[in-house]
């Protein structure tokens, strides 16, 4: 279906920070990928900066080094807030 996996890690982050917004207002940011299709990352950066978040699309290998760096990497993210 819907495929909102996405907007809805946006809203869930945005609301961390104090937004409103849920993963519909996210998607709706969104316009090259509507609804029920999926939405590609630089759409999806692009639609948190429209929710004062300044992120960066980081990417790690599919292996278990790759996910040790990832967690490593959401740590030290966890350790800043």
């Amino acid at each position: 279906g819907w495929n909102n996996c996405g907007s809805t890690s946006i809203a869930m982050f945005a609301s961390h920070a104090g937004s409103k917004a849920t993963p519909y207002d996210v998607k709706r940011l969104c316009p090259q990928s509507p609804i029920a299709t999926g939405t590609d990352w630089e759409d999806l950066v692009a639609a948190a900066e429209h929710l004062d978040q300044d992120w960066e699309m980081v990417t790690f290998a599919n292996d278990d080094t790759g996910f040790a760096k990832g967690v490593e990497a959401v740590n030290q993210y966890a350790a800043v807030m």
